[in-house]
Formats: C-alpha cells, structure tokens, sequence
C-alpha cells in the first residue's frame, strides 16, 4: 500500500516553516479529511477565514501560541490546548495570522450512515462548549500514531487508523468535560479578581509586585503563586500580555506613532517595545501596521 507524503520545507523558507500533510486521496481512510503537523518559525499571513463544509477539526498546539476566532469568537489557545471547529463554522487567525507555534490537526468527515456510537460522538462534538481547553497527555501520543500509520501505512493501517481517530475524538471529548468541571469549580478569587481590576485601572502607570499582593491582602509569595494558578501567567507576564493587545489594538485603529504607542504603554523606549511586541506577535509593529491595514475589517 502506498501513500503520498507531504513535506513542505523548502531550502529557502525551511527555517520559517516545516510542514507535513495529508490530504484527501492521501489519507488511508474516508473518514480523515487532512491531517498533519506543522512547525512556525516565523509569524506567517496564511491563516484567513475558511470553513470546512463537512468536517470537524481538531487542532493540538504542542508550542507556542496562537489566536484565533471562530464566527464572532477570539481564543487564544495556549500550548498543550486543543482547539475545535465545527463543520461549515467560518474561521481563521486574528489578522489572518499564524503565529509562531508547532501544530497538528485533523479534519474528521462524518460518514453517511454512521453507527449508533459514531452518531454519538459527532452530536457531543457539536454540542462543545470551549472551544480552546487543556489536553490530556494522550492528544499528542494519538496524533503521532495517526501520522506515523500515514507515513509508513500497512494493510492493517485504515483500520486501525479507523479505531484511533475514534479514540481521539473520545479522549478530545473527556478532556473538555473536565475542563469544564475545573472551569466550573475554581472561579477566579476575590484577593485574585481584585488585583486585576486594580490593574486595568492603572493603565500604563508603573507597578510592583508587592502594591498587587498589597491590594490583593496576601503575602506576595502567596499572591505570586495563586495568580499563576488561577489566571495561567505570573503578574508580570499577564501584563505585558494586556499591554500587547492594547498596542495592537492601537496599531490598527489609529494614527499614533510607534513611539506614541510605545511611551503610551509606558515601555521605555520604541525599541524595548517593538523587541517585546515581536516576542508576542511574531512579528514587529511597524509591518504589523502595514499588515492590518491592508486587511481592514477582518479579525
């Protein structure tokens, strides 16, 4: 049995980009639209709205991160999360951008006639509420067993290929109930909602650690711990992050200079904050500018 194998890592761009797919005649079952791992060096313009009009897709971000919108949604999906479309949905990158990440997916095609246990799980998948949430170590194990069949397939391959996509789609199901459970029963903490409130009324004045912990009422130890745990970064990190999103917002709706942006923010100079800015985005502000002005009107 022979399968065509997809690589795109080209002399010139392989720094930027490596990539392997699967498409339809590629893949060793009906069921499998496309499937493949990708890794991004480098942000990348390649991501704008599209829909797969029959087929659900699971992505797994095992690196860096992206963000990305579904219908009227922005997720920015995180490393070691998996992210869900629904057939037909309209999607895409913010900006139409791929940020620099390491990716793998698949797009599962319902059959015609599925059996009693298939037609469950497409009508639980369509039923997903977050769409971006934290994946059990078993996501990444599945999808490299998915790719390693399609690299080297066997007679016995579609049929256990059959067996491990069904397997995925169960363990992508179980691992967003349990999101949902640890969603539900660790709402955000009145020291932790407070802190963050305080710091959207500050702006872009200068803080420490020690004034959060202080408005919090805990010890800064114990406030560095918890606000990592309840929001996912440390103070400093989810700040620079706001800052970041305040620029690109910015950026894209208004006149201001780079450096007007940059001081706004209260980085200390229009070269810290175009380093900071390309640490995030992946690219730096000035093309990002040039970017989303020539995309205006999409996310």
């Amino acid at each position: 049995m022979q399968c065509a194998r997809r690589v795109n890592s080209a002399s010139a761009g392989w720094k930027r980009v490596q990539r392997e797919a699967y498409q339809a005649g590629q893949c060793l079952t009906p069921l499998i639209g496309m499937i493949g791992w990708a890794r991004f060096r480098k942000a990348r313009y390649e991501l704008g709205p599209h829909t797969h009009p029959s087929a659900f897709e699971i992505c797994y971000i095992r690196q860096g991160s992206v963000e990305w919108w579904v219908e009227e949604q922005i997720f920015k999906v995180k490393p070691g999360q998996v992210f869900v479309t629904l057939p037909a949905e309209r999607h895409g990158g913010v900006d139409a951008m791929m940020h620099p990440c390491e990716l793998l997916w698949v797009q599962v095609i319902p059959q015609a006639r599925p059996s009693p246990t298939w037609k469950a799980i497409f009508h639980d998948l369509r039923a997903i509420k977050p769409r971006a949430f934290d994946a059990g170590p078993d996501i990444p194990l599945l999808f490299r067993r998915l790719l390693e069949e399609h690299r080297h397939p066997q007679a016995d391959s579609p049929s256990l290929i059959y067996g491990l996509v069904q397997t995925l789609l169960l363990q992508v199901l179980r691992d967003e109930r349990q999101a949902e459970r640890l969603k539900r029963g660790r709402p955000l903490s009145s020291q932790i909602s407070r802190a963050l409130a305080w710091m959207s009324s500050r702006g872009a004045e200068s803080y420490s650690l020690e004034q959060l912990a202080r408005e919090s009422e805990l010890k800064i130890s114990q406030f560095h711990r918890r606000f990592r745990k309840e929001t996912g970064y440390s103070p400093g990190e989810f700040r620079t992050r706001q800052r970041i999103d305040h620029s690109r917002r910015l950026l894209r709706d208004t006149q201001a200079s780079i450096t007007e942006i940059a001081l706004r923010l209260g980085f200390s100079s229009s070269q810290y904050f175009a380093t900071t800015f390309h640490r995030y985005v992946g690219i730096c502000p000035r093309a990002y500018r040039q970017h989303v002005g020539s995309n205006a009107g999409e996310l």
